[in-house]
């Protein structure tokens, strides 16, 4: 740390070493993550996983049918059994592979270059004048004394 003598970090060496340890750390985590994230699942899992939810939405409604009373019911126990079950394998999925590119993404080259426009907008209009109220009215009637808010009545001051 080169800063350290100048006194721009000004904290203790062994808090110092420990933070850049934690850091290392963490970027060790985040590639081992990385690397097994990069690791597909085996296809005959994924081809087993598919069949056993296509026998279940057969099959679903056929046995609801007999232990339920009313069709409604029977859809209605088919509809949220079959729809949670494909609902978690699709959550499945997508945290099997976290770090690829797809679709629903945000695109962060865009995203960048909207920030650098709204941080030039501030910039340009950062050489304006600040507005003030209190200015406007003492130069609108400079005789009088400009109003002060108390409470919720306006009330001259003076």
């Amino acid at each position: 740390v080169d800063a350290m003598g100048s006194g721009v970090l000004s904290i203790a060496p062994p808090i110092l070493s420990r933070s850049f340890q934690e850091l290392g750390t963490g970027m060790m985590l985040y590639h081992e993550a990385k690397k097994l994230s990069c690791v597909p699942l085996p296809l005959a899992y994924v081809f087993v996983a598919y069949m056993i939810l296509i026998v279940e939405a057969w099959s679903v409604p056929i046995v609801m049918s007999q232990l339920t009373e009313t069709p409604r019911a029977a859809f209605a126990y088919t509809f949220g059994i079959t729809f949670i079950l494909w609902f978690m394998n699709g959550l499945a999925d997508a945290l099997d592979t976290p770090f690829r590119k797809q679709a629903n993404i945000l695109d962060a080259t865009l995203m960048q270059q909207e920030l650098n426009e709204h941080l030039a907008q501030v910039l340009a209009q950062a050489k304006d004048a600040t507005p003030s109220v209190l200015g406007i009215a003492r130069g609108a009637n400079a005789e009088s004394p400009a109003p002060s808010r108390v409470g919720t009545d306006l009330v001259e001051a003076g």
